[in-house]
């Protein structure tokens, strides 16, 4: 949180995936905030499930293809691509955390 409060949060009722801090009712974020992923208008579901198919599937997508699975324009799945490098290559552990966690999802029989 930008107020620097740990641990004092609480879910809007206003706005669903809103959070606020308890501490100092000003600071709100979601879960992609500070992330590859924010201000992004499409559902976290739509990145886990590419975040699936490039980085655990191993699939080599184009844009023409993304754009097809995703029913986005060409422009918009030419970004969710490159913001999925970007996320690998920022935040490394945040990437190797949500492989892990769709792995163990998965059962464990994606691994090449």
């Amino acid at each position: 949180m930008n107020c620097g409060a740990k641990g004092a949060a609480s879910r809007l009722t206003t706005r669903p995936g809103l959070w606020t801090c308890k501490a100092c009712r000003r600071c709100q974020y979601s879960v992609t905030s500070g992330t590859q992923l924010h201000r992004s208008r499409l559902p976290v579901s739509a990145w886990v499930k590419l975040f699936y198919a490039t980085q655990i599937r191993n699939q080599n997508l184009t844009a023409s293809q993304v754009s097809r699975r995703f029913d986005v324009a060409y422009l918009t799945a030419k970004s969710m691509l490159r913001r999925i490098v970007a996320l690998r290559r920022e935040m490394p552990e945040m990437a190797d955390r949500l492989e892990r966690s769709l792995r163990d999802l998965a059962g464990g029989n994606t691994r090449n």
